[in-house]
């Protein structure tokens, strides 16, 4: 072999390599959401994983975003209430998701770890099954961004909610 067919065949391993390296990197994401998933699955509920990043840029954009959460006493109108515990977070997000949005809507979770996929689906199973989702992150964000609907569950112990948000910081 010459020197131009060596690099060409190293040029090929590399590029091999980096596709290698990106498979495993999206099955490692994927599998972060394993035993949620099979629960979803188990019980019929119908869900995509989104390796995306648009329900959380439409949050950057649409909120006023610091370091790892939204500054909610700069949303007008918004509602911030502190809880106690993981059982009153989550009977507290019901609630909230009951009050603000149809069971048939779709929303996104996206969770405060980047490396975890978001997951699509009805609201309702978020409603019915909101521990499942709030005890895989300690930071948890369902969005509904055609209401302009987002709720925060932020590892300081509050949940923070906004409801036909339209404007952007």
């Amino acid at each position: 072999m010459n020197r131009n067919e060596l690099m060409a065949k190293r040029e090929e391993l590399i590029k091999r390599r980096e596709a290698l390296k990106l498979k495993r990197k999206r099955e490692d994401r994927l599998s972060r959401l394993d035993d949620l998933g099979n629960y979803l699955d188990a019980h019929r509920i119908a869900y995509t994983l989104r390796l995306d990043d648009e329900a959380f840029a439409w949050i950057a954009e649409t909120f006023p975003y610091v370091f790892s959460g939204i500054d909610w006493d700069k949303v007008p109108g918004a509602t911030k209430i502190w809880h106690g515990s993981d059982d009153e977070r989550d009977r507290l997000i019901s609630t909230l998701l009951a009050t603000h949005l149809l069971p048939s809507d779709v929303v996104v979770v996206t969770f405060g770890n980047a490396d975890t996929p978001s997951i699509e689906l009805q609201a309702e199973a978020v409603i019915h099954y909101t521990a499942l989702f709030a005890d895989e992150d300690e930071d948890i964000w369902v969005t509904e961004s055609a209401k302009g609907f987002c709720l925060e569950s932020y590892h300081e112990g509050y949940v923070g909610v906004k409801a036909g948000q339209k404007d952007c910081f």
